[in-house]
């Protein structure tokens, strides 16, 4: 029972972690002025 919510708590932060970097890279890839541009 306890290790079913360690194992749970683990794939949660490792979900997490990955839809961070997924944003991090996603934003890299924009160029700066094309962000710039739409917020004007």
């Amino acid at each position: 029972m306890w290790l079913q919510r360690i194992d749970d708590k683990i794939a949660a932060l490792q979900k997490r972690e990955a839809e961070q970097q997924h944003g991090r890279l996603v934003r890299a890839a924009v160029p700066e002025g094309f962000v710039r541009a739409r917020h004007r």
